[in-house]
């Protein structure tokens, strides 16, 4: 049995029943949330860009425990890599012209509790053929 400590997401040390301390660098949340770049907001965190070059975008719902409530503007614009985008229904807005020009986007789907979106958002969008707005 491994009892796992309290330390920051990158490093878990775990001690094994018999005392013996193990650590392991753990990589994945580190490497997912180092796709995007935020600012803070009142409610949470704006994701002011997009930096992977991942085609599919899932955005989280979290980045290091605060809320991902924002899509700033120009935050995604002319990214031509990127053909679908999941906005999750922590997001109460997406900024002006957040997603313009990005020609090869096809799919997007947004959470529940978008409130607004901002002028010029989806413009130049020209593969957009599939948008899904959930309902709260």
């Amino acid at each position: 049995m491994f009892l796992q400590n309290p330390l920051p997401a990158f490093l878990r040390l775990m001690t094994s029943s018999q005392g013996v301390v193990l650590a392991s660098i753990c990589l994945l949340p580190c490497l997912l949330n180092a796709q995007f770049t935020t600012a803070s907001n009142a409610t949470g965190l704006t994701i002011t860009s997009y930096t992977a070059g991942g085609a599919n975008v899932v955005i989280p719902a979290t980045i290091n425990g605060q809320a991902v409530t924002g899509i700033g503007g120009d935050a995604f614009r002319e990214n031509l890599n990127i053909t679908s985008v999941t906005i999750p229904n922590s997001v109460t807005s997406i900024g002006v012209q957040a997603f313009l020009f990005c020609s090869n986007l096809g799919s997007v789907t947004i959470g529940n509790s978008v409130e607004s979106i901002g002028s010029a958002a989806f413009l130049g969008c020209t593969s957009l053929n599939n948008a899904v707005l959930q309902i709260a």
